[in-house]
């Protein structure tokens, strides 16, 4: 018979693994890193998190396509953010194997970019193919061969939506057989960019128009709970799906797409907020990701929403929004662009979860209301993440004292990505100052104000700057000028202020001139690049984001309002050349909800203008009684004059006719 060891072993042996895990514990931080390769001078976060890395990264220039071209070696390009929750976890634990790191320095040369700072590479590879094939943006990494063009994509799809070492292995083993065998020749992925790229840029369409019959597969978004699933491992929310039901008149639907979503678990009803994405088919995994401007966005379609049908729970997550990015996501005189890192084990969240002594805190009566309205049960939700059973808890006493509970003695928070980025700050500052105008909320209005008065700040010796960072980039890119041009516009209409028109009439003008092509209609969201030996193929309008509106999108609806309000002709027939050249390319799919919310606004020629001394306030009420019209106050330039538009309500022509609206 078998005898138990004596109790004095257990417990020596017990307590020598715990004084062993202890002593590992404490002398942990004594430990050197690894030696830091050629990142840790970078002040970008998505290059800082791989500096540790047995790799040898090279930023995209002329250097690593040179040495790839004297070598005769293929090219791994990684574009990804600190936002990507799958681009934090492959760096971790990926491109930290020794093996891998060892057979990626022998067969590639190493390239790496921040989509966070430089967010138009992002949708710069295969930009129509992407779609289609469900290509997620936040992390991808490319082969390309010598001559810099595309080989494979590696990286998540609907199709493929995981990535760990093994396929990556796979993968990079097959893109070096691949390079060998091309020897040379051009690759077949390579024919899809070049095709994207003709019909982005050189596929003129002047004698097509929009099919105002062609939806977007909206199904999907409007069937109950599933509505949200857009693959087996990721789900979000499409801001711009919702901008498409507006610009549709479909309000209604609207309404109730958006009341699933506030009651889904991407939703925080306690720190306010939108998760970035949700993984497995039950909701039941959270990537604790916010971005600020994914949050904007949806701040603003929410007031639309909520004004157009009255709904006082949508007004509420709309005001928790606004107030998540003006108290978590603000950081010293500016707006982080993401909070990350607030992943724990078991699918928590640092800042969010709610564990027993926190629920405890709570009164007998607030827990068993949190457990019937938030889904906070012990011993039955091993998350303890709030989520909103129903719409209406929103406006409960219990929820407002809960939330003052819940907030106070807050654990740990998570990190703030808190580089100034002009594009973020300017988007933010936007859709802000619409939502806190569609509110009717003067308080939040100023806030939002303040924000984009702040966007001066980016003007150093009369040179705008594309961050505010030790490093500062002399260079704006096409998104940070239009939006900047979008926040002054918004900044005119909640307040009348004609400085704020002619500001963001100037930039625009400079945008629209410095990247136009020579096809017309086309205007190139280029990515930055140092050097001759570019990347071919990669300068191309951005018709669909992940995030927010489209550069493309952006620029045909500022051109619009511009040009009507102003009665500036050429900038408005510019939206219309915009819309045209992309009349018989627009992918119906929920990523290009935005271009296609703007290709049927854009298609009229007239905007109202509110006049009288109550003209910034009718335009505000007209505005929140149908958030698709394109509504201004007859102040200034909008006038024609340096006065105001006469008391009342007129219909002002792309010709810059005032008809009265009876």
């Amino acid at each position: 018979m078998m005898q138990r060891p004596a109790f004095n072993v257990v417990t020596f042996i017990l307590v020598t693994l715990c004084s062993a895990g202890a002593i590992v514990a404490m002398t942990k931080r004594f430990i050197p890193p690894p030696p830091a390769n050629s990142l840790k001078d970078s002040s970008d976060a998505f290059l800082t998190q791989a500096m540790y890395q047995p790799i040898q990264w090279q930023l995209i220039g002329d250097a690593p396509l040179a040495q790839a071209r004297r070598e005769n070696k293929p090219i791994m390009l990684v574009i990804g953010t600190p936002w990507s929750n799958p681009a934090r976890a492959f760096d971790r634990e990926v491109f930290r194997d020794p093996e891998i790191a060892n057979y990626v320095g022998r067969y590639f040369v190493c390239m790496r970019v921040d989509g966070n700072e430089y967010p138009e590479w992002l949708n710069a590879m295969l930009p129509l193919s992407r779609i289609s094939a469900g290509m997620q943006p936040g992390y991808q990494i490319w082969t390309l061969d010598s001559q810099a063009r595309v080989i494979r994509f590696i990286g998540r799809s609907e199709d493929s939506p995981t990535l760990n070492a093994t396929t990556f292995y796979a993968n990079l083993r097959q893109s070096v057989a691949e390079f060998a065998e091309l020897a040379g020749e051009e690759p077949s992925l390579y024919r899809a960019q070049t095709q994207d790229f003709v019909q982005l840029t050189l596929n003129a369409n002047g004698g097509n128009r929009l099919d105002r019959r062609r939806e977007l597969p909206l199904s999907v978004y409007t069937n109950g709970p599933s509505m949200l699933i857009q693959s087996a491992e990721r789900a979000s929310v499409e801001p711009g799906v919702i901008r498409y039901m507006l610009a549709a008149g479909r309000f209604e639907e609207a309404e109730v797409v958006l009341m699933e979503w506030i009651t889904s678990a991407l939703f925080d009803p306690v720190n306010g907020g939108w998760w970035n994405s949700v993984r497995g088919a039950q909701l039941d995994r959270l990537s604790y990701d916010k971005l600020t401007i994914q949050n904007a966005e949806m701040a603003s379609v929410l007031a639309a929403v909520a004004a157009a049908r009255k709904n006082p729970h949508l007004a509420e997550a709309a005001r928790l929004t606004f107030d998540y990015i003006y108290t978590v996501a603000k950081n010293g005189d500016g707006i982080a662009s993401c909070q990350i890192g607030d992943e724990e084990q078991n699918g928590r969240s640092k800042s969010a979860s709610v564990g027993r002594a926190r629920l405890g805190t709570l009164s007998p009566e607030l827990q068993r209301w949190a457990g019937e309205n938030l889904n906070l049960v012990l011993g039955q939700n091993s998350t303890m993440v709030p989520r909103l059973n129903n719409a209406p808890a929103l406006l409960a006493p219990e929820m407002v004292a809960i939330r003052r509970e819940l907030r106070k003695d807050r654990p740990e928070s998570a990190e703030m990505v808190t580089e100034r980025y002009l594009y973020v700050e300017g988007t933010v500052a936007a859709r802000t100052i619409e939502a806190a105008n569609l509110l009717g909320d003067a308080s939040r209005l100023d806030t939002a104000l303040l924000a984009n008065d702040r966007l001066r700040e980016f003007i150093v010796n009369d040179v705008w700057q594309r961050r505010l960072s030790p490093e500062p980039s002399a260079e704006v890119t096409f998104k940070c000028q239009l939006a900047y041009a979008d926040s002054e516009l918004q900044a005119f209409i909640a307040t009348g202020r004609v400085v704020s028109l002619s500001n963001g009439l100037e930039i625009l003008k400079t945008a629209m001139k410095s990247h136009a092509s020579g096809v017309k209609g086309v205007y190139l969201n280029a990515p930055k690049f140092i050097g001759k030996l570019q990347i071919p193929r990669v300068a191309v309008p951005e018709v669909a984001d992940n995030i927010g509106q489209s550069t493309t999108a952006t620029a045909v609806r500022l051109c619009a309002a511009y040009g009507l309000a102003l009665g500036e002709r050429p900038l408005y027939e510019v939206s219309r050349q915009i819309v045209e050249h992309n009349a018989n390319i627009l992918p119906t799919h929920p990523l290009a909800a935005s271009m296609m919310a703007v290709a049927i606004t854009s298609t009229s020629d007239s905007v109202l203008v509110a006049g009288g001394s109550d003209a910034v306030e009718r335009c505000a009420q007209l505005m929140r009684e149908d958030p698709s019209r394109m509504v201004f106050p007859g102040i200034g330039k909008v006038a024609g004059t340096k006065g105001t538009v006469p008391q009342g309500l007129f219909r002002k022509s792309s010709t810059g006719v005032l008809t009265p609206v009876r």
